[in-house]
């Protein structure tokens, strides 16, 4: 994203009203809203309301499209996660080359090769271990447990949350083109070796270990104590 860009979309959301208006449009996702419901939502006179929403679609961060006698607007989620990737694209690289000066790398351990790499992009979520909150969630909590396996046997894993890293969604051509076209629905994404192998799910333990090359068996029969190995292995257990 050029600067002038960057600048002029930066400009647009700096007013409290437009502001609004951007934030309504992002929840009501690729459906849009007619012009009059977002005055109604607003209580904004047509003059203002046109005004607002023409610097708004001016600077890219919204789309307009005609249907009869209506007008629809829709946010552009892209221009959003570009914005962010751009005031992100930078973020704390000086404060890793200082760390990085303090504390010399072991070069034994990065000349390292892994046999295999998993990237997963995750909807936006406050935890992706499936163990927080009120509620745990048994899938994530199984999914977290199989890619800890897998680190523990020399795979990459790099997890993303789109709350906290957008700039990865926008950065991965594959992403950017699935959330363009089905928008956040289709997370949570996971590639093995960049090649996309799960859409809008997990894979189960033994589909990912798999595609990884392990042997499926011996590795759930490895886990399916009730307390899983790491806690087997130190002696922890729920019985």
């Amino acid at each position: 994203m050029e600067i002038n860009d960057t600048i002029k979309k930066l400009a647009a959301l700096a007013q409290e009203t437009r502001l609004d208006i951007m934030r309504f449009l992002v929840r009501k996702g690729p459906d849009g809203v007619v012009a009059g419901r977002i005055g109604d939502e607003f209580n904004l006179p047509s003059a203002t309301l046109a005004f607002h929403l023409n610097c708004l679609t001016a600077a890219g961060l919204i789309s307009r499209q005609r249907d009869g006698r209506n007008n629809i607007y829709r946010a552009n989620i892209s221009a959003m996660y570009g914005l962010s990737a751009y005031l992100l694209e930078n973020c704390c690289t000086e404060a890793e080359s200082e760390k990085a000066s303090e504390f010399p790398i072991d070069n034994a351990k990065q000349e390292k090769k892994f046999m295999s790499t998993v990237k997963i992009y995750d909807p936006a979520m406050c935890c992706s271990t499936g163990v927080c909150g009120p509620d745990a969630d048994d899938e994530l909590a199984q999914f977290a447990s199989t890619l800890e396996h897998a680190r523990k046997n020399d795979v990459t894993i790099n997890r993303y949350t789109l709350g906290h890293q957008p700039q990865e969604y926008v950065a991965n051509s594959t992403v950017k083109a699935l959330l363009d076209s089905d928008g956040i629905e289709c997370l949570p994404l996971v590639f093995v070796n960049d090649e996309l192998v799960k859409k809008g799910g997990y894979p189960s333990r033994a589909e990912l270990l798999g595609m990884l090359g392990f042997d499926v068996q011996a590795s759930v029969e490895k886990s399916s104590s009730c307390c899983g190995e790491d806690n087997t292995a130190s002696g922890k257990c729920c019985a």
